[in-house]
């Protein structure tokens, strides 16, 4: 929630300082990372759920080989996607309008920048939800998404370009990710990580993929249009649209928090009582999470 809200008080900023022409440029390169995000096989909604399942079992090697999982699956993919950002630099930059194939590299690189700082950030913060730390977590995603819209806006104020923007909102995500991993030292002390083994990727995989197909639709709901309307319309069209779904993302934030909560304490019910002790809790729970989730944002 603090994420949506920081990016609704800063973009009036954002959009004086550039122009709806070279936002709509950056909305259109963070809708693309975001797409390519999805090849991420839903590793970090199964961390929570693998860490949680193990903690509550106390098999502790387990949940450390389920950190190792995300992080190795997370890494490869932010290597290959820098390597795509590089390689497609004239691609990026027909479908940007930049006119400047430099410049649509450099864009490229920092949205992928943010994301993989975004994605490794979130799964450490998920390994810690999975452990029954969920402040300490979302303390340090907070601090990410303040550090990377400060980070943007410092850049701003320096100097009124898309090229510092886009550098300033990757530092201010590098920044972040420091604070998610500060705040979890903070409070467990160390991070612990354990060796992949097979059996697990192949289990965590198939896991993920199932959870994958709702938020991979979500993802496409929210972007695909963006795109859309950028390569046909022109940047600024992506720009509008981008205003306007943002008001969506954070009502849609409510939902998610509430049911990340909720996934958790039942998984940890169930590893340690089975279905009987889901069921006993499950009315009153779920009830709580559609009071959080649905009415107030409706």
């Amino acid at each position: 929630v603090t994420g949506y809200v920081v990016n609704l008080l800063n973009t009036p900023y954002v959009v004086m300082q550039l122009g709806l022409h070279d936002f709509g440029i950056w909305s259109i390169t963070g809708a693309i990372a975001q797409l390519a995000a999805l090849f991420d096989l839903g590793i970090t909604r199964a961390t929570i759920r693998y860490v949680a399942l193990f903690h509550a079992r106390g098999e502790a090697d387990k949940g450390r080989q389920v950190l190792g999982v995300m992080i190795a699956g997370l890494s490869i993919l932010i290597c290959v996607l820098y390597l795509l950002a590089f390689l497609t630099s004239g691609l990026l930059n027909r479908i940007l309008y930049t006119g400047d194939p430099a410049l649509a590299r450099l864009l490229a690189m920092s949205a992928v920048t943010m994301l993989g700082f975004g994605l490794l950030g979130r799964g450490l913060a998920a390994a810690a939800t999975g452990k029954g730390r969920y402040v300490p977590a979302n303390i340090g995603l907070a601090a990410l998404a303040v550090s990377q819209v400060g980070g943007g806006v410092a850049a701003l104020i320096m100097s009124p370009t898309l090229r510092n923007f886009a550098l300033g909102s990757a530092i201010g995500a590098a920044v972040g990710f420091i604070a998610i991993v500060t705040s979890l030292l903070v409070d467990e002390g160390w991070i612990e990580i354990g060796w992949p083994k097979i059996d697990l990727v192949k289990e965590i995989a198939v896991y993920g993929l199932k959870g994958q197909v709702l938020g991979g639709a979500d993802v496409i709901f929210l972007q695909s249009g963006k795109i859309i309307a950028g390569v046909i319309l022109g940047p600024s069209a992506a720009g509008t649209y981008e205003l306007g779904s943002r008001l969506v993302q954070g009502a849609q934030s409510f939902g998610a928090t509430a049911s990340v909560a909720l996934g958790t304490h039942l998984t940890r019910a169930y590893a340690i009582g089975g279905l009987a002790e889901i069921l006993v809790q499950y009315r009153y729970l779920t009830r709580r999470n559609a009071s959080v989730a649905i009415f107030f944002p409706l």
